[in-house]
C-alpha cells in the first residue's frame, strides 16, 4: 500500500481481533475534523466489537446463547441489524454461510466461550422473531458466531460514521476487511497471513474488499476441496464481500445460484 500524503491522517486501534486501520484525506475538513471523525467512527468499531463478541459473556451474542424460548431480548441496533443480513445470507446461499452452525461447532468446541450455552438444542437463526429494531424473540438458546460478516459490517459503518462529517476521502482496513471511498484510487494487495505475496487485486476506490482464509473461524457444513484456502470478493459494501468469501470457500467450482449472486451484487471472486 502507498504511504500516506501529507493531507491524509493515519490512525489504528485493536478492535475486532485484529488492527483497524483508518486513512483518512483531511483536504476537506482539515486536520482536527478529520480527527474528531476518526475517533467517532473508531467508537461505532468498538460498540459493534462489544455487542458482537462470541468471548465475550457480556455481549449480545451471549444474551442470545443462555435465551429461553419465547423471551423478549433487548439488542443493540447493530446487532440486529447483522442478524438480519445474518438470516438473509444463510437462506440466500443455502445454508453454505451459516452462523448457528458455525457458532454451534465453535461454542462445543470451546473456542467460543461467550456463547457457551447450550448448544446441543441450539434453535435456528431462522426462527428468531424480531419485535422491532431492538428486540427479538428468542426460540430457544441460539449460539451464534457473526465473525463472517460483523467485522464487514463494522467497516461500512465506519465509512458511514465518516462520510457524515464531512471526511471526503477515506480507507478503512480490518485486517484485511476493508472499504473505500472518495476520488483517490487505494493499492491493495492480498496477502495471506503466511506466504509470499499472491495477488494484487486493483486500485480501488469507491469499493469493499474481504478476504477470508480456511481456520478455526470457519466451520462449514460441506467442506470445499483443501485447494481454496483463501477467498477474496470484492463488492459494493463489505459486508456483503465478507458474507460472500465465507460462501466462496464451499464450492469446488462457483455454482449458478453463487454466480448469479456475484453478478447481481458487481462482485469480482478470486481465490487460491
Amino acid at each position: 500500500m502507498s504511504a500516506p500524503s501529507s493531507t491524509t491522517l493515519r490512525r489504528a486501534r485493536p478492535l475486532l481481533g485484529t488492527l483497524v486501520s483508518i486513512m483518512a484525506d483531511t483536504d476537506a475538513i482539515g486536520d482536527a475534523q478529520t480527527l474528531a471523525a476518526m475517533d467517532d467512527a473508531f467508537a461505532t468499531i468498538s460498540a459493534i466489537h462489544d455487542a458482537m463478541s462470541a468471548h465475550s459473556p457480556d455481549s449480545d451474542l451471549a444474551k442470545l446463547a443462555h435465551a429461553r424460548a419465547g423471551s423478549a431480548i433487548v439488542l443493540s441496533p447493530h446487532t440486529c441489524n447483522v442478524l438480519r443480513a445474518a438470516e438473509h445470507w444463510t437462506r440466500e446461499s443455502a445454508h453454505a454461510f451459516d452462523p448457528a452452525q458455525a457458532g454451534s461447532n465453535l461454542a462445543r468446541r470451546g473456542v467460543r466461550p461467550g456463547i457457551a450455552g447450550d448448544t446441543h438444542t441450539s434453535a435456528s437463526l431462522a426462527a428468531l422473531d424480531f419485535a422491532d429494531d431492538t428486540t427479538v424473540i428468542a426460540p430457544g438458546p441460539l449460539a451464534l458466531d457473526l465473525g463472517g460478516i460483523a467485522k464487514g459490517y463494522a467497516v461500512d459503518q465506519a465509512v458511514s460514521v465518516l462520510r457524515a462529517h464531512g471526511v471526503q476521502c477515506a480507507l478503512v482496513n480490518a485486517g484485511g476487511d476493508l472499504r473505500a471511498f472518495g476520488a483517490r484510487p487505494w493499492p491493495i494487495d492480498v496477502r495471506p497471513s503466511s506466504g509470499p505475496l499472491t495477488a494484487r487485486m486493483l486500485r480501488l476506490k469507491e469499493g469493499a474488499i474481504a478476504t477470508s482464509l480456511r481456520g478455526d473461524e470457519f466451520v462449514p457444513k460441506r467442506r470445499a476441496p483443501a485447494r481454496w484456502r483463501c477467498a477474496s470478493v470484492q463488492a459494493r459494501d463489505c459486508m456483503t464481500a465478507d458474507a460472500l468469501t465465507k460462501w466462496a470457500l464451499q464450492a469446488d467450482e462457483p455454482g449458478l445460484r453463487l454466480r448469479r449472486t456475484l453478478r447481481e451484487h458487481g462482485a469480482r471472486l478470486v481465490r487460491w
